[in-house]
């Protein structure tokens, strides 16, 4: 009995042992965690910290979530309803109605946002073709070929309409040498890969390289579509004379053998075609004699044209003259067909091309010049005929470019227009009075506003832009800025520069001051071309003070101003204007003045 006592005791004894060392172990648990959160705590804490950097630790990086594995565990654990979701074509008539507004960003984001971000839908090949293609229509260089990377990494078939829209991003990059970089770079990886390109990517290619200045590589191209006997349409030869047209050297001289090469083809001129020849013979030069004289006789040669030489003395004033005189009577018209005066011309343009003068005696660094040899205006719009090629309110304007700088020019090509039912518009307008504007022809410039009123055209601001470079006085200038304000448009940068430098070319001080005080009045910050109109203003100003003091010859019209007096009064004027606008750059006029 005392036994069985004792064992029970042991026994409970025991058991109270065990219990609080079991307390006890809790205890120290509960303790430990404590601590452990405290810690946790106090680091979450100082790294929230903004103003202390905190310190390296050991702890492990296991311990701390990735916004990047939260997000694909999102993407895995809550999917989209399929209900959210919308068919492949769905998107694309959702980019396809963004790109008709012309909305390039919100196209994108379509594609990068709502699809593979929101609505997680795998896009297929033919919707990045889809908006590769319009960033290559809006010249997205960068974008377009950050979603080509983006599709092979998806591990997405690249179709041929991608390749297409990758060169056509390149050929209308806002940076030609970046342009012409991806280009390199594309063809290069296409031929590394032995991608095989169709006619729609040579021909894509060469206008990228047509455009980024490398005539030479667009040239390679169409060699090398003729290599792998590819048929070179009428649009390959439009690409070419593209390229032709970023060298202003002899780029006028590359076209007449590219356009001479498409009608040997028995290809048809286009609208384009015509317009881009005349963008040729505005921009461009025919290079050096020699080469041009052997140039052109070759392609006489090859395309059995004539070379015949004028040397009549009424031939040769039409050669040196677009203002044709009148046709000859009908009391002198024989049976005989007779010929027009511009047939007296020459005409590189035609199929069989001809060329009855001598060349030498002609110079051709003019547009109006270069014009000849394709016939002139009337010789050109006759070849057009020929092709049954309309001309439409682009050829007369370019054509514009190209007829020599006189009202009866300019009258004969308005006359034309009217007789091809050709729509005057706004553009055409602000190009004549430019162009009169550049001739110093100023009241002739301000005549076309009445022709405007005539046509019942409204002006915009470009007309009011070129306008500026007609006005001579203050008072002109008040009227345009009047006129500016009654038509809805406010004084710009670039107006009141044109303003200005009508008056630092004339040396006219009061004009230039008054143009210093519009840009208080009408609050315009002055551009930096702006201020080195000035500053060329201010620098001729005392070369002609030196000239004077030495006796040397000036301009007769500042002989009879008192230059030296308003040169002086402007400078003070000037230095005031500065400090008001609290321009920082020292410009000249914030210089000690020299003596005079």
């Amino acid at each position: 009995m005392c036994t069985v006592v004792l064992r029970q005791d042991f026994s409970f004894n025991l058991f109270r042992f065990h219990s609080q060392k079991l307390l006890g172990l809790c205890s120290r648990i509960q303790l430990h965690s404590t601590s452990v959160c405290s810690d946790i705590n106090s680091k979450l804490k100082l790294k929230n910290n903004p103003n202390k950097f905190g310190e390296l630790s050991n702890e492990s990086s296991e311990s701390l979530h990735d916004e990047g594995d939260i997000e694909e565990h999102n993407y895995i654990t809550y999917p989209v309803p399929r209900s959210q979701q919308l068919r492949i074509k769905q998107y694309a008539d959702i980019i396809k109605q963004h790109l008709q507004n012309k909305q390039i960003l919100a196209a994108i984001s379509v594609l990068e946002n709502r699809m593979i971000k929101e609505d997680r839908v795998q896009p297929d090949p033919y919707i990045y073709a889809l908006v590769i293609g319009a960033c290559g229509r809006f010249g997205e260089t960068k974008k377009a070929f950050k979603l080509y990377n983006q599709m092979k990494r998806r591990g997405l078939k690249v179709p041929d309409a991608v390749y297409t829209g990758l060169f056509n991003a390149c050929a209308n990059s806002s940076d030609p040498r970046n342009g012409l970089k991806c280009c390199l770079h594309l063809q290069g990886l296409l031929q590394e890969k032995g991608v095989e390109l169709n006619a729609t990517h040579y021909n894509a290619m060469m206008k990228a390289y047509g455009r980024c200045g490398e005539l030479s590589k667009a040239f390679q191209v169409a060699d090398l579509m003729m290599d792998k006997e590819m048929q070179l349409d009428s649009n390959a030869f439009n690409f070419l004379l593209q390229a032709c047209i970023s060298d202003t050297q002899a780029g006028l001289r590359h076209a007449l053998w590219v356009w001479q090469k498409m009608l040997q083809r028995k290809l048809k001129p286009s609208i384009y075609s015509f317009n881009l020849m005349l963008r040729c013979v505005r921009d461009c030069n025919l290079g050096e004699y020699e080469e041009m004289e052997k140039s052109i006789h070759q392609l006489l040669l090859e395309s059995g044209g004539q070379l015949n030489k004028v040397h009549t003395s009424d031939e040769t004033k039409l050669l040196a003259n677009e203002d044709y005189p009148a046709l000859p009577d009908k009391s002198s018209v024989t049976k005989l067909p007779v010929k027009q005066p511009w047939q007296f011309l020459p005409d590189l343009l035609s199929q069989f091309p001809r060329l009855n003068c001598d060349i030498s005696s002609l110079d051709f660094t003019k547009p109006h010049e270069r014009l000849l040899l394709l016939g002139g205006t009337s010789g050109f719009l006759n070849n057009m005929a020929i092709y049954r090629v309309s001309p439409n309110i682009k050829t007369y304007t370019l054509l514009l470019d190209c007829i020599p700088p006189t009202i009866a020019s300019e009258t004969n090509l308005i006359a034309k227009m009217r007789k091809d039912g050709i729509q005057i518009d706004t553009e055409f307008c602000n190009m004549l009075i430019k162009k009169r504007s550049f001739r110093f022809d100023y009241d002739a410039a301000m005549n076309v506003l009445d022709f405007m009123q005539e046509e019942k055209l409204l002006p915009d601001i470009v007309t009011f832009g070129v306008l500026a470079l007609s006005c001579t006085n203050v008072q002109e200038a008040r009227d345009l800025i009047r006129n500016m304000k009654q038509a809805g448009y406010r004084l710009n940068q670039e107006i009141l520069g044109a303003m200005l430098k009508q008056g630092c070319l004339r040396h006219d001080f009061k004009y230039v001051l008054k143009m210093l005080y519009l840009t208080k009045e009408e609050d315009i910050k002055p551009s930096p071309l702006f201020m080195d109109n000035i500053e060329r203003l201010i620098s001729s100003s005392r070369d002609i003070l030196r000239k004077m003091r030495n006796g040397e010859d000036i301009p007769h019209v500042l002989q009879k101003k008192p230059f030296k007096q308003e040169f002086t009064i402007f400078m003070n004027k000037y230095e005031n204007w500065l400090k008001e606008i609290a321009l920082n750059k020292p410009y000249f006029g914030t210089q000690k003045q020299k003596k005079m």
